[in-house]
């Protein structure tokens, strides 16, 4: 077999076969391309709002178990001064600096 005859067959199937899987998609399509462009348009509408939704509710409980990890830092450190191991300012200082280091 020679070359142009094998690419002018595979040209000739994939024209065929673009044809053929067009002719399948109007046949078997429920609905028009604006309904289902509109379909789409309110499926991504109300996923980008469940995911807002989501991120919002994640912050927030991000930014809750944050405050708790503070208060707990700062519970241990206060500890640690009135026992006398730490000075109130340098435990002061070092949750600073680390929160500093957390936060960027």
């Amino acid at each position: 077999m020679n070359t142009t005859y094998r690419i002018t067959n595979f040209l000739l199937g994939t024209v065929i076969g673009v044809i053929v899987s067009l002719i399948i998609g109007l046949l078997l399509t429920p609905q028009s391309g604006q309904a289902t462009r509109a379909l789409l348009r309110d499926r991504s509408l109300a996923f980008k709002t469940k995911v807002t939704n989501e991120r919002e509710i994640f912050s927030e409980r991000i930014r809750l178990a944050t405050d708790e990890w503070i208060a707990k830092l700062r519970a241990t450190a206060n500890d640690m001064a009135a026992k006398g191991y730490i000075s109130t300012e340098e435990a002061d200082a070092q949750i600073n600096k680390l929160l500093e280091k957390v936060r960027g």
